[in-house]
């Protein structure tokens, strides 16, 4: 059985392969998120688009529990398991992936159950939405194990076929056809299973019929709290789109997210970070210390931030033209909420950073915490920012939300692990 050894991927060239390749991966999915949901914005009605919007932000949030409980734990402990226990460890995790994966099938079933009853109308969109997300996790479960492994050119390949092929068959049907939110969903759902066929026999020599008797309590132990703290995350950000569409009707949920649109390249730099740092702080730490690891977070910063500054702020100054050119009068008078969004994303980009800096210090609890506290506040003042501002209220919601994470990280951060200077 071959497994990856972690002495070999301290080479530089191999980091700087991995590297290369993982930057390459997010861009891939960035471009093909960014045309695959500004085709639906275009091709579907507001109305439409919409409920697209509410049904993804359905599926992101389901992600981001997985991310907490399954791939996040991988990421973090696999890159510290014995070359001889990570195949066992890999085994059993995706063993906990498929009971998520059967859970959140379950409860999707049940909502499409009683949508029959209550609203049949919602059926084909709940229906899809299930196969979406479900197949979707699956698909990221072994994308995330090549980023544990470090393999970026095989999640490259993996997410070039599930991707790629969406964008493509989307391309085609709005080409030669008309677009439904259902079949955008089905789309999704159907090249997410051609990338976890492929997967598959990617990682097979990574994983063991002899399970890590270890890793479930190792992952609960680390993954409860992350999946907590993703959860309150998301009801602290994504809930402004649901308090919205309540509020002010579907059409402010579909404002929201083509607006987000326009910084979908930022996903490059997200998506990346998250899922990058923890591997590379941990490796840090457990190489070289926490001189190494403080090291690691102010690169981090040093590479991060005069990217957002060179992105957020021209669209935000060329907002009105940028939409015209896109979504000509359709999104065209929604300046104000891209000026808004680019202060939000500043500092939504920065959060991956200090929480991949908590993981590996082992205050995972304390993610959950902050999110806890940051919800408390934004919750309640969003439904007011939303009566009061409109869309552009939950913006600032969200915004409010992505300042305060970053802030109380640091605090925690500062007060519990950070070096401190003595008197000689």
């Amino acid at each position: 059985m071959t497994v990856f050894t972690r002495a070999g991927l301290t080479r530089p060239s191999l980091k700087f392969r991995h590297g290369f390749w993982g930057l390459a991966d997010q861009a891939l999915t960035a471009a093909v998120s960014f045309v695959t949901t500004l085709l639906a914005a275009t091709a579907l009605s507001e109305n439409e688009f919409g409920e697209f919007a509410l049904a993804l932000a359905a599926i992101y949030l389901v992600n981001t529990l997985q991310a907490g409980a399954i791939t996040r734990p991988h990421n973090l402990l696999g890159a510290a398991r014995a070359p001889e226990r990570y195949a066992g460890y890999t085994a059993a995790t995706a063993l906990l992936q498929l009971a998520f994966s059967a859970a959140s099938a379950v409860v999707g079933i049940l909502a499409t159950i009683a949508a029959a009853a209550l609203a049949p109308s919602a059926v084909p969109l709940l229906g899809a939405l299930v196969f979406a997300g479900v197949a979707w996790q699956l698909q990221e479960f072994v994308r995330r194990v090549l980023y544990t492994e470090e393999r970026g050119g095989d999640a490259f390949v993996n997410d070039l076929l599930t991707y790629a092929g969406q964008a493509l068959v989307l391309v085609l049907i709005v080409a030669f056809g008309t677009l439904t939110a259902p079949e955008a969903l089905v789309i999704i759902g159907a090249t997410s299973l051609a990338g976890l066929a492929l997967g598959m026999v990617q990682i097979r020599r990574s994983l063991s019929r002899i399970l890590d008797p270890d890793a479930i309590r190792d992952n609960f132990a680390m993954g409860k709290w992350l999946a907590a703290a993703e959860a309150a995350h998301w009801t602290s950000t994504q809930i402004y789109l649901y308090v919205a569409a309540l509020l002010l009707g579907p059409v402010a949920a579909a404002t929201i997210r083509a607006t987000q649109v326009l910084f979908g390249p930022l996903r490059i730099v997200l998506t990346f970070l998250y899922s990058v740092l923890p591997v590379s702080f941990s490796r840090a730490r457990a190489n070289a210390g926490p001189e190494a690891l403080h090291r690691e977070v102010g690169r981090a910063y040093l590479m991060v931030v005069p990217v957002l500054l060179m992105y957020c702020v021209p669209l935000a100054l060329l907002a009105t033209p940028v939409l015209r050119l896109l979504y000509h009068d359709k999104y065209g008078d929604d300046a104000a909420v891209v000026v808004l969004t680019s202060v939000q994303y500043f500092f939504v980009c920065l959060v991956p950073i200090v929480s991949s800096l908590l993981q590996v210090q082992g205050l995972a609890r304390h993610l959950f915490l902050i999110q806890v506290y940051v919800s408390a506040i934004s919750i309640p003042f969003g439904w007011l920012l939303v009566r009061w501002l409109g869309v552009e209220g939950a913006v600032i919601g969200m915004t409010i939300g992505a300042v305060a994470t970053n802030a109380y990280a640091w605090f925690v951060y500062r007060r519990t692990h950070a070096p401190r200077r003595t008197l000689s």
